[in-house]
């Protein structure tokens, strides 16, 4: 049996599924349907792919046969009241919801849910609940406080032989902090010595948008947003699941890749005043292009066609290009580059040229082309790569990188 972790959902119920199908700049509730050139970026908007997103799980859960849900804070982003979210988890009754606080919906409790939906828990108060023989202890978010103190209270409910998991909506912390501190306020905290002195098997927490690529001190995971909420939280998006039928550990927790919402990508490019200034880009603008499209086909697991991904890419994939360096052609005509190459290619292109020098010397591209050319002659030689020719260039793994570059 498995069980299905997520957070930070971040809704607004004034945005709901049902209220947006009626606005004239959606002409549908699913993304496959959205017209190439979609509608403003604005929050009604981002509020309905997040809606959209919530639903995605729900019915991967279904088709999974997952019946419990967990969302560790912060499914909504303000306090309102949540009719659209009956509607929906009253669709999935067969899936229990367990639903903990966040710092942004600290207020959240039974009263907001329809009394006649009974496939929702909120934990207002530290829990502990058994699913599938393992534990599972609820900690909700609690302004000025800390898990460990919260966990505290409900620590002798825990028995010392039982595997159990930790659910809160926390930050790591160092090892001293002030809950009083006029630093950055550090939300709802956690330390490496909280987690040795309580000795969880698993830790997931909610907060982090961007979860970390690795366990933190090999037993905290965050699930992060499940859509993104700006472009900050960049990748495909996920949630985690969890099985039960294993005895706990890393080793049994898994990210759910997710096929709604928009996708956020930040890149560096870097641009120099050679002969071919434009082509240089443009090679490295393929690069990040394939790139995606290698993610986007990943995350459909096979359910994307060849066909489909241009339509996809200008759906889904917001892009950041933030180039640095020197040209010589100017900032406008790298613009103009950019919008042609790739304007049409992805929902919303954004060009960061903040970082670029521009040189009006025409000597310069003659100077720069003859230098790059005795680079690309040294270090790229044939006679360099005499040995690799047959192994794809993908496959060089960093040793082969090395006895190359040695040579």
């Amino acid at each position: 049996m498995k069980i299905a972790i997520t957070s930070d959902l971040h809704l607004d119920p004034k945005y709901t599924i049902k209220e947006m199908i009626t606005e004239e700049e959606v002409r549908s509730t699913y993304p496959d349907d959205f017209p190439d050139t979609d509608f403003e970026h604005g929050e009604p908007a981002n509020n309905l792919r997040r809606w959209l997103v919530l639903e995605e799980i729900l019915e991967n859960c279904k088709k999974s046969r997952t019946e419990h849900l967990i969302i560790a804070g912060d499914l909504l982003d303000k306090r309102s009241l949540c009719i659209g979210l009956d509607d929906l988890f009253g669709r999935y009754k067969e899936i229990t919801v367990h639903i903990i606080p966040g710092n942004h919906d600290d207020f959240l409790s039974k009263k907001y849910f329809s009394s006649s939906l009974s496939n929702v828990i909120i934990y207002e108060q530290p829990a502990v609940t058994a699913i599938a023989g393992k534990l599972f202890v609820f900690i909700p978010y609690r302004e000025n406080a800390s898990a460990a103190q919260e966990l505290l209270k409900i620590k002798p409910q825990i028995p010392v032989d039982k595997e159990w998991v930790l659910i809160s909506h926390s930050e790591l912390a160092a090892e001293e902090y002030s809950l009083s501190s006029e630093e950055r306020k550090i939300y709802f905290p956690l330390t490496k010595r909280d987690l040795a002195a309580l000795n969880p098997n698993l830790v997931v927490l909610g907060h982090i948008h961007q979860p970390p690529k690795q366990p933190i001190y090999g037993k905290v995971f965050y699930p992060g947003s499940p859509c993104a909420c700006n472009r900050n939280e960049t990748g495909i998006r996920s949630y985690i699941t969890i099985d039960l039928d294993v005895p706990l550990g890393k080793e049994n927790i898994e990210y759910n890749e997710l096929n709604r919402g928009l996708v956020y990508y930040t890149q560096d490019i870097f641009v120099f005043p050679l002969q071919d200034e434009g082509k240089f880009v443009e090679n490295q603008l393929e690069i990040i292009l394939w790139g995606i499209i290698y993610d986007l086909v990943q995350s459909a697991k096979g359910t994307v066609f060849s066909e489909q991904i241009e339509a996809l890419m200008r759906r889904r994939v917001y892009l950041t290009l933030n180039v640095k360096g020197v040209s010589f052609e100017g900032k406008d005509c790298l613009g103009k580059l950019v919008n042609k190459y790739i304007g049409d290619k992805v929902l919303y292109p954004v060009l960061d040229t903040r970082e670029v020098d521009v040189s009006e010397d025409a000597q310069i591209p003659l100077i720069t082309q003859e230098l790059y050319n005795n680079i690309m002659e040294t270090f790229c030689s044939s006679e360099r790569f005499h040995g690799y020719k047959e192994k794809p260039r993908y496959l060089l793994g960093e040793k082969d990188s090395d006895k190359i570059l040695l040579k």
